[in-house]
């Protein structure tokens, strides 16, 4: 049993005491009944005569006039309770701490007739209370005017029941066969039973004088009138059942007891008895087996007595071993009466506190309301359960709005209707009700709390904190509200704030794992990483189960660039919770720093599964597939994270770079635009518009941007890479080499550093310098495919053909769809003459991508050098279709005219290919060898040095055409 049961079993058998005591004026009949052998104890005693019959019938009448007199008090007191019901509702015991199982117990013990006295009288503990006194404002408030009228029935009852006992008696005095003992024979017999009957009369009406001193609070006259009856006649049952309320009344409950148990003696068949004795032993001597033991001897006498199964439930409803008997007993009490509702109430509050069988609790509570719909508490209580146990809300709000309409001033029933709006998300509706409650009951914090976690909700934060604020100061230790004004402080990036509310809370809840955690968040988003670190470590100690704590631990880490431990802290979030999508999005992005995009994406896929709304994780997944080059999966993932969140600046970014990666510059820079009209200070969006303008040409606009972003960040490797980039577009390429290797001081990990200063180099033909930069870079980034692309032109260059080769297949191997690298590789191998792959290779390029020039050229090579000049032919068309300018094109050209002897064709198109690149020296070798085959031998001679000046490196292919031209020349002069 918890602790809020044990007090309530405390308070509940206080109740119970005063109930017994205070409903003397509902049993007064019953006692003066047995001990005045009225018509009663004619049955029972079956000694009495007619003459007996008109003494207990005139008796019946005093008595009845006596329960009139009572039940117009009780009427009178019930009037007096609806008076103050309202008033007493306000303040209700139901409102504060446990009153709702307080009650719920309490209505679950009283006997029918004597709950009705002793409801109306709990507030008033051992004070001099009457009967019916109905100002409750302990207990069951609510169920004032619902008890009283159930009073004013009763003694309406007692008083018909009376008469009609006066009208039987009075009808049968002619006949003397009222009992089962035969009529007296003899006039003497008659004498001493009329005789009797008398003294009965007389005894009778000074047990009702003692009860009306009783009730009028005169105990020691009452009871000394008992002891003068009991004294003269100790053989009346009735007097020591007197005797014993008034002991009771006086707390003298062993002699109560002993009282109780003479009358027994007397009337060892009256069931009744041994329930008023079976009450004090379990309330007063709290004897609980001699207690069950007086009420199984009442049902073994009277099997159909409801009140002994129902009291004898209330007993083995205490012990959690003897449930299953509380059930049956009130089962049976129902089985016999099945209008007893406080039987069905009794065993509601068994269905739902002890078994939480919440369908036959509710079954149980819905058939006290068909029986008594005014009774205000069954139907808070139900209400209680569709809210607290079922969390079926809807149902909740429907008891609760029929509570608020009979009772409007109740502040708990609007409080708790609010929860329920609250648990539906009706915030809007929650605030209402929490501002009624907030109008009947200022002085409660609990209120604006809950109205500030309503308003929180909403994002109504400055409204919340107001609120919150106010509960603090109704109760300036109340550790929630500090936590709720601290998580609206943080909403509002009031973030200095949201920790001094968190450290209250720390202060005041030493253990709290949520402070720890939420005062972590609020370091980590001020960048004072280590601060939170430390908090999460304390969070996770003190709850090691809470997957949040570890998931903000792992970002922690992130940023202090410890992707081992971040990766640890978000798998063991996910071993806590396998749906956590937040931790799946975050493990993704560590995967992605790792560089291991497939997982990232995997991860990213998983987070969105679960939550298809998480705009970051789309576009973290942009970048995941951005790194892959797979620019349009990228573009699909950022285009939906802009959907989600329009506001995004980092993602317009991004989306900016893959526009300039397609060379949509215009879209790029509009992209670029939003993220700095967004995040005005994000280096990156400069950059990356720097980038386009660089693309349009716009050199000037993209120095300006570059320089912008390096002014936000000095450190910043990219923009310094791209200020270097621009600078070897203008041909200035010391400012370049310059920038790049400030990027690689800065970074020196920064592998596209070493890629853009190899290609400067290349530029400047320092080809062993560039070489050895490409290398780094593959050495810091064995995926970086323009490393390897840039050696593998270099070793083109250097005619070192193999090594061009591997890296081209490197590059093919990366990225199977890279058309420029199949292209190159099929370079290469037209180099070495190895016709059938460069075939191969072109082809494969041409089919990943038809547009390109340089490609056709080459293919025109091989068919050239395959004696297909119309092929050739074919090819070198498209690709001076394609490039206009492309030298080597038009070269390629003049070479399959001169094959086919028509040379000025081919002069032609020689002269198109210098004009069109005059830094290319094919072609000058070509002409010469035309003017040779000519024998235009001077012009040859001077072709062929001219050639040689320009050359780097003579193909030594050619030597033998150069040893050709200058053998003519010679022999042309010899001559």
């Amino acid at each position: 049993m918890s602790e809020d049961q044990t007090q309530l079993t405390a308070q509940l058998q206080r109740y119970r005491r005063w109930a017994m005591i205070l409903g003397a004026a509902t049993v007064i009949a019953i006692i003066i009944a047995v001990g005045a052998t009225v018509v009663e104890i004619q049955a029972q005693e079956a000694a009495l005569t007619a003459t007996v019959a008109q003494g207990a019938a005139l008796f019946g009448q005093a008595t009845a006039v006596a329960q009139a007199t009572e039940g117009h008090q009780a009427a009178a007191s019930a009037a007096v309770a609806q008076g103050q019901a309202e008033q007493a509702a306000a303040r209700a015991t139901l409102a504060q701490g446990q009153a709702e199982n307080q009650a719920a117990t309490a209505a679950v013990e009283q006997d029918k007739a004597l709950n009705a006295a002793a409801t109306a009288t709990v507030n008033q503990g051992k004070a001099e209370a009457q009967a019916v006194t109905a100002t409750v404002a302990q207990g069951a408030a609510l169920n004032a005017q619902s008890t009283a009228d159930a009073q004013a029935a009763l003694a309406n009852r007692a008083q018909e029941a009376a008469q009609q006992q006066a009208q039987i008696a009075q009808t049968q005095m002619a006949f003397a066969n009222m009992t089962l003992t035969p009529v007296p024979v003899t006039l003497t017999a008659a004498a001493l039973q009329i005789a009797e009957a008398q003294t009965n009369q007389q005894i009778s009406e000074q047990l009702v004088t003692a009860n009306l001193r009783l009730n009028s609070g005169e105990y020691e006259a009452a009871l000394n009138i008992a002891t003068e009856v009991i004294d003269s006649h100790p053989d009346f049952a009735a007097a020591y059942l007197s005797r014993a309320m008034i002991y009771q009344r006086l707390d003298e409950y062993d002699k109560a007891i002993d009282d109780y148990s003479q009358a027994i003696r007397l009337q060892p068949d009256n069931d009744q008895i041994y329930i008023y004795r079976a009450r004090n032993y379990y309330y007063y001597a709290e004897d609980s087996d001699k207690a069950i033991a007086d009420y199984s001897k009442a049902i073994a006498l009277n099997p159909k007595n409801t009140t002994a199964y129902k009291e004898r439930g209330d007993i083995y409803s205490y012990s959690d071993d003897e449930i299953d008997k509380a059930i049956a007993d009130y089962t049976k009490a129902i089985a016999l009466d099945p209008t007893y509702s406080d039987a069905y109430t009794s065993r509601a509050s068994l269905y739902k506190y002890q078994l939480e069988d919440y369908d036959k609790a509710i079954a149980d509570y819905s058939k006290v309301l068909e029986l008594n719909p005014d009774n205000i508490y069954v139907l808070y209580t139900r209400a209680h359960i569709y809210l607290d146990d079922l969390q079926d809300y809807a149902h909740a709000i429907t008891d609760l709005t029929e509570l608020i309409k009979r009772s409007p001033d109740y502040y708990e029933a609007y409080k708790d209707r609010a929860d329920a709006y609250a648990a539906l998300n009706r915030y809007k509706d929650a605030i209402k009700d929490y501002s009624k409650a907030i109008d009947l009951a200022s002085y409660e914090p609990e209120l604006f709390y809950k109205r500030g976690k309503a308003y929180s909700e909403i994002q109504k934060y400055d409204s919340a904190i107001d609120d919150f604020s106010a509960a603090i100061e109704k109760n300036p230790d109340y550790w929630e509200a500090y936590f709720g004004r601290g998580v609206a402080y943080f909403s509002l990036k009031l973030y200095d704030d949201a920790v001094i509310d968190f450290d209250k809370v720390i202060e005041l809840q030493p253990a709290n794992a949520y402070a720890y955690g939420n005062r972590g968040l609020s370091y980590y988003v001020l960048q004072e990483y280590n601060k939170a670190l430390a908090d999460y470590n304390k969070a996770v100690i003190l709850d090691p189960y809470n997957p949040w704590d570890y998931n903000g631990r792992g970002l922690t880490y992130v940023y202090l660039n410890d992707y081992d431990k971040a990766l640890f802290d978000f798998n063991k979030a996910l071993d806590l919770d396998p749906n956590y999508a937040e931790a799946y999005g975050n493990r993704g992005m560590v995967n992605d720093k790792r560089g291991e995009y497939d997982q990232a994406i995997a991860d990213y896929n998983s987070a969105l599964s679960i939550n298809p709304d998480y705009a970051w994780v789309y576009a973290n997944r942009g970048l995941a597939y951005y790194h892959l080059a797979k620019y349009d999966l990228a573009m699909a993932d950022y285009n939906k994270a802009l959907v989600l969140n329009s506001s995004d600046g980092y993602t317009y970014s991004n989306r900016g770079l893959i526009y300039n990666l397609r060379g949509e510059y215009d879209r790029a820079i509009i992209d670029f635009n939003q993220a700095i009209a967004f995040l005005p200070r994000l280096g990156d969006a400069y950059a990356g518009r720097g980038w386009s303008y660089s693309g349009l040409g716009q050199y000037d606009k993209a120095l300006k941007d570059f320089d912008q972003a390096i002014a936000l960040n000095n450190k910043d490797v990219y923009a310094l890479w791209g200020r270097g980039y621009t600078y070897r577009n203008l041909k200035e390429c010391d400012k370049a080499i310059t920038d790049y290797t400030q990027a690689i001081k800065i970074g020196p990990q920064f592998s596209a550093g070493y890629t853009g200063r190899a290609n400067v180099y290349f530029v400047t033909r320092a080809y062993d310098k560039a070489i050895a930069d490409f290398t780094t870079a593959l050495k810091l980034n064995p995926n970086d495919i323009d490393a390897f692309s840039g050696r593998g032109y270099t070793y083109m260059t250097l005619l070192l053909y193999d090594k061009a080769i591997t890296d081209f297949t490197a590059v093919i191997k990366l990225n199977p769809k890279n058309a420029w690298a199949y292209g190159n590789r099929g370079s290469a191998y037209l180099s070495m003459k190895q016709y059938d792959k460069a075939l191969v290779d072109l082809n494969q390029a041409l089919l990943l991508n038809s547009h390109l020039g340089w490609v056709y050229a080459n293919r025109g090579w091989v068919y050239h050098e395959r004696k297909q000049y119309d092929k050739a032919l074919l090819d070198f068309n498209k690709a001076i279709e394609l490039e206009p300018q492309n030298a080597y094109a038009f070269d390629g050209r003049g070479r399959t005219y001169y094959a086919k002897r028509l040379y000025s064709k081919a002069i032609a198109d020689y002269n198109a290919a210098i004009k069109a690149n005059p830094q290319y020296t094919q072609p000058y070798a070509d002409r010469a060898l035309l003017y040779l085959a000519t024998r235009q031998y001077d012009k040859a001679q001077a072709e062929w040095k001219h050639y040689k000046s320009l050359v780097i490196i003579v193909d030594p292919s050619w030597y033998e055409v150069g040893d050709a031209i200058e053998a003519a020349w010679l022999r042309r002069y010899m001559r």
